[in-house]
């Protein structure tokens, strides 16, 4: 069962991915053909077993990496195209633009404090800094962070840090939400408040993906699909679940 929903207003849109690591007899097909498209106001959830390439796959479709093969769309724009795709000064300023980022880890910068990794981005060459400022000031107070804004990443508890990592890739106002393990360290009410403000983001029009081995993150999906063998499957649409064949 392919799990695409070729709709004309898909935020993201992926085919035929391709992603090989190795060559001869160790080659091994990561992603072998996957599809899929994510429309705006759409959570889905990529499941699958500990190496089959959930997170290879959220970064071919982030730009983070290149396929083989396939073509990835965000936002009408490629990121992946045929015969290739664009240069690595226009994908970054795709990602920056288009394509906010969430990862297990959080990724902030040990040096700057909570308020200052918002606003990294306000920084970056060719920024609208005033807007982006008040925008991530805005973020910060709707995320209950103003309190702890001057804190460094070591001073902040695990929930906190993924807030402020949550506000870092929505200050751009991306259509685009990629989402790595959002809630793998976190405990169960940092977790719950964190998959609270990804439907949110969803619920304001963004097409936001997530992979995850957490059944309570696949709860809150409109969709889940699984990952097995190179190829994406449903596995839940509509809070029904679908059985694939073939």
């Amino acid at each position: 069962m392919t799990p695409t929903r070729p709709t004309p207003d898909a935020v993201l849109r992926a085919r035929g991915l391709v992603k090989v690591h190795g060559s001869g007899r160790a080659e091994r097909r990561i992603l072998d053909g996957a599809d899929l498209d994510v429309a705006p106001g759409e959570l889905v959830a990529i499941v699958g077993r500990s190496g089959s390439g959930k997170s290879t796959m959220l970064q071919l479709l982030g730009g983070l990496d290149r396929p083989d093969a396939g073509t990835v769309e965000v936002a009408g724009r490629w990121v992946a195209a045929p015969g290739g795709g664009p240069g690595e000064r226009a994908l970054s300023a795709l990602r920056r633009e288009a394509i906010g980022f969430v990862f297990q880890f959080f990724h902030l910068l040990p040096e700057l404090d909570g308020a200052a990794n918002v606003l990294l981005p306000a920084t970056l060459p060719g920024a609208d800094a005033r807007r982006l400022t008040a925008r991530g000031r805005a973020l910060i107070e709707q995320l209950g962070l103003a309190d702890v804004a001057a804190l460094r990443p070591h001073q902040l508890s695990g929930g906190e840090q993924q807030r402020f990592a949550l506000a870092r890739a929505l200050i751009a106002d991306p259509p685009l939400i990629l989402a790595d393990e959002p809630i793998g360290n976190l405990d169960a009410a940092a977790g719950a408040l964190v998959l609270d403000l990804l439907r949110a983001a969803a619920g304001e029009g963004r097409a936001v993906v997530m992979v995850t081995h957490q059944a309570e993150a696949t709860a809150r999906a409109d969709r889940v699909l699984r990952l097995e063998d190179g190829e994406l499957t449903a596995q839940r649409d509509g809070g029904v679940e679908v059985h694939a064949t073939g």
